[in-house]
């Protein structure tokens, strides 16, 4: 399905990403335009440098939200007995069709999936401060990814709570110290939940399906010899 879903106001399940303010504060109106940048003085420059960059950041949020809600939409489309199956299968659908969307591959677009649903279902805090624009996606996915071995709720929600806290001070962080502070956090809350160290060979793939023309997309990651 090709469709595209073109919605305003869309909002997070269980979570808030602020009130109007945000909106208010962060109009992509206000910012400076290049005759308005060549009449400002340095600080109003940097000033508008950190407000498109928090921008940016709220509308990639928003936008992890609409995948989440088209995730399910798709789901709720089919019965009970079939959406056990539909997970396997189906998610190649919607990940074609988030691809297409957004002009990106499905390699990308599997990957936004993921973070986008789990932020809403399992870590909402960190979710209200991504929608803040306080952090950055690539915080936000390496959280989705060093967590996902918890399994008790409320080690969930403790680890949410407490990187909620943190998040906002780690943009300047390289990703490996952010997946150690990461680590350490969910090490501290059940030690058997640390994932080991990615090796090449975890992301080796290849998948197929359908796109909207009738075709089929193959796509892939192997070794070069292979």
């Amino acid at each position: 399905n090709c469709d595209l879903i073109h919605r305003q106001g869309i909002p997070s399940r269980g979570t808030s990403t602020g009130d109007g303010n945000i909106e208010r504060m962060f109009d992509v109106d206000g910012l400076p335009t290049d005759a308005e940048a060549s009449a400002l003085d340095t600080a109003g420059l940097v000033d508008a440098m950190a407000s498109a960059a928090r921008l940016e950041t709220v509308v990639l949020a928003r936008r992890l939200v609409a995948v989440a809600e088209l995730f399910d939409r798709r789901l709720a489309e089919h019965d009970a007995d079939e959406r056990e199956q539909w997970l396997i299968d189906g998610h190649a659908e919607v990940t074609a069709e988030v691809a297409a969307a957004l002009g990106i591959s499905r390699g990308r677009a599997a990957g936004m999936i993921r973070v986008a649903t789990t932020v809403r279902d399992r870590l909402p805090k960190v979710a209200a401060v991504f929608g803040q624009g306080r952090v950055e996606y690539r915080v936000v996915a390496a959280i989705v990814s060093r967590t996902d071995l918890l399994i008790d709720d409320a080690d969930v929600r403790r680890v949410d709570a407490i990187l909620s806290r943190q998040i906002g001070r780690w943009g300047r962080l390289s990703a490996a110290k952010i997946v150690d502070l990461i680590d350490g956090i969910v090490v501290a809350t059940d030690r058997l939940a640390k994932k080991p160290p990615r090796s090449p060979d975890d992301a080796r793939e290849v998948g197929i399906a359908r796109d909207c023309r009738g075709m089929a997309e193959l796509w892939g990651t192997v070794w070069a010899p292979d």
